[in-house]
């Protein structure tokens, strides 16, 4: 079933079996092929731009974190006028 997604053969049900979302999960739980090499990884290290993705992850997250802190405080001032 992997080696049909990878090739792009459609996988079609027979009539009254599950559906593709069943079979796309079951692919999905495979375990990786070991000594397989990731591309897109290796490419991004190789060129350095690994290091711009996680600076960016990083600064959004981060950005969330203190939105959520100030959300808190703002949060508790109201709740501390309504009583």
């Amino acid at each position: 079933m992997l080696m049909a997604l990878l090739m792009g053969t459609p996988l079609v049900a027979p009539a009254g079996t599950a559906t593709s979302a069943v079979a796309i999960a079951a692919v999905a739980q495979e375990a990786p092929v070991v000594g397989q090499d990731i591309e897109m990884a290796d490419t991004l290290r190789a060129e350095g731009k690994i290091y711009v993705v996680v600076l960016t992850l990083v600064s959004i997250l981060a950005g969330m974190f203190v939105y959520l802190i100030m959300l808190d405080k703002k949060v508790k001032k109201l709740e501390k006028t309504l009583e």
